[in-house]
């Protein structure tokens, strides 16, 4: 009886020791990975989020689909580009150019309904992001508000 006391003693101290060793004083949290995520993301990865994103909203054939992500895949590489290569007036000339490129081609393979229900999203997006961005600061200038890229 007491060697049996005693063994569940010291499996008690030594699962509680484990345990304690497994939480080190200096660990730092981890990162919200959806905080990190955004900037982080590659323009292949952006891509497959925003055709997913359309073709939810919008309801995309599989051939519009396909088309689809070859254009937003152009524009998110040029994005990408301007954005680690460029700074001030260029980089935002060169990003709303891209932006503008891919509106024009998506807008002729969207039906009109399409494109209705797409623009729709984009500004619901972008009102949300700038109430977050509105709530977070509460003296933002009204400048601020009207400069924020789109969504999409």
């Amino acid at each position: 009886m007491m060697k049996s006391l005693f063994l569940a003693a010291s499996l008690i101290v030594s699962g509680i020791s484990a345990e304690a060793q497994n939480v080190s004083p200096n660990a730092q949290p981890k990162p919200n990975a959806s905080a990190t995520q955004k900037k982080e993301m590659t323009p292949e990865q952006r891509t497959t989020r925003i055709v997913r994103m359309m073709t939810a909203k919008t309801n995309l054939s599989d051939a519009q689909a396909a088309d689809v992500k070859n254009i937003v895949y152009e524009r998110e590489v040029a994005l990408a580009n301007a954005r680690k290569s460029m700074a001030g007036k260029e980089k935002k000339a060169t990003i709303d150019a891209a932006k503008s490129k891919a509106d024009e081609k998506l807008q002729t393979i969207l039906t009109p309904e399409q494109w209705k229900k797409w623009l729709s999203f984009k500004e619901e997006q972008k009102k949300n992001h700038q109430d977050k961005k509105a709530a977070a600061q509460p003296t933002t200038s009204p400048t601020n508000a009207t400069e924020k890229e789109d969504f999409y």
